[in-house]
Parts: C-alpha cells; sequence; structure tokens
C-alpha cells in the first residue's frame, strides 16, 4: 500500500514501525538512528532528512516507494 509523504512525519514514522513490525530500538539497531532521534521524530519534535529517511526505511526493509 503506498503513503502519501506529508508535513505530519511523526505518523508516517508509527506506520512505518508498525508495518515492519519493529521497535524505535530496533529500528535504530538496524538503521544507524539513534532511538532517540526516532522518539523525537514520533513526537513531532523533529522531521527527519531525507537521507536519515532513507536510512530509516532501509532499516525497516521498506523500499522509498512505500512513501509515496
Amino acid at each position: 500500500m503506498k503513503r502519501k509523504l506529508t508535513a505530519n512525519f511523526a505518523e508516517l514514522i508509527e506506520r512505518m514501525l508498525q508495518d515492519a513490525g519493529l521497535t524505535a530500538y530496533r529500528l535504530g539497531q538496524r538503521s544507524g538512528v539513534t532511538a532517540a532521534q526516532i522518539s523525537l521524530y514520533r513526537s513531532g519534535k523533529r522531521e527527519p532528512t531525507a537521507a536519515t529517511l532513507q536510512r530509516l526505511l532501509a532499516g525497516a526493509g521498506l523500499p522509498w516507494a512505500w512513501v509515496d
């Protein structure tokens, strides 16, 4: 299922975790992004760069097209 990329990265990260069946800690281990940083994205306090989003997607085993 394709997703629309919007300014709501918090929702996007939450869905990514759900679709991949991962915790923030495990996604952090797999992507090289700290769980603390992922928490900031989930809370809406920060937005990932395109490069970081790509790392998160790779860590989740999801293609870039997943966000389209």
